[in-house]
């Protein structure tokens, strides 16, 4: 048996089930192997969840995540954690040393408090104790105000404690904008949402050439709302200028 054999039945073998795939690549062999239909919505939706998972591991130093997807996944489409502690690494001594309020991700981190002297009780380590909560909207149109009002629901049901609530953010990846309404609705939300409008171009195109979606042909728009931006202050313009 071929090299080339063994890997496809290694891959029927063991990605059968839709459970196993965490991969736009291995989705799409499994689309293919199991001669699903590529055009449909469900298929789209799935690809466009992994590919925005890619997108987030590759691209905003996200990691461990997983995608949960299907009719269990109490709104979630994907979780994981967020390396934060990338961006502390890129700040100058100046902007390490600077003094943040104390309702921010920087004042209550161990690297900060390191770095200043600072005893702040149950510190957050930048590198390992961001968790992230993504919901995925593959719609041809803008989202909703309802959607926003839903993901308000959705983090207040999993972050319970308030340093959960400091240290939990909410990503939305969709390829349009909000309306007018969800934007209202989106800047006077106490839960720290990103939204990433992220082009579903490349989703289509992977679909015909049976190919990982790996590239952008154009960078993606990130929107931090008040309370993100506020959260996450000193961190917040390295985020978005290192995500190119």
């Amino acid at each position: 048996m071929s090299c080339t054999l063994r890997s496809r039945h290694i891959l029927r073998r063991f990605k059968s089930t839709l459970q196993d795939i965490q991969t736009s690549r291995e989705y799409l062999e499994y689309g293919r192997l199991n001669q699903k239909d590529v055009t449909s919505t469900t298929f789209r939706g799935t690809l466009y969840e992994l590919y925005a998972k890619e997108y987030l591991e590759h691209r905003l130093h996200c990691y461990e995540m997983t995608r949960v997807g299907g009719a269990m996944d109490n709104g979630i489409d994907i979780f994981g954690k967020w390396n934060l502690g990338f961006y502390w690494n890129r700040l100058t001594d100046e902007k390490k040393s600077k003094k943040y309020p104390q309702k921010t991700v920087l004042s209550a981190s161990k690297q900060y408090n390191e770095a200043t002297g600072g005893k702040v009780p149950k510190q957050i380590d930048l590198e390992n104790q961001i968790q992230v909560f993504v919901q995925c909207k593959n719609y041809k149109r803008r989202i909703q105000a309802s959607t926003i009002r839903e993901l308000a629901g959705i983090y207040e049901y999993h972050a319970k404690t308030a340093l959960d609530r400091m240290r939990t953010f909410f990503f939305l990846l969709s390829p349009f904008a909000l309306t007018k309404q969800a934007q209202r609705q989106f800047d006077i939300s106490s839960v720290p949402l990103v939204h990433f409008k992220v082009s579903s171009t490349k989703v289509e195109e992977a679909d015909q050439n049976n190919q990982a979606v790996d590239t952008l042909d154009e960078p993606p728009t990130i929107y931090m709302n008040p309370k993100a931006r506020s959260l996450l202050q000193g961190l917040e313009q390295g985020i978005v200028k290192n995500q190119f």
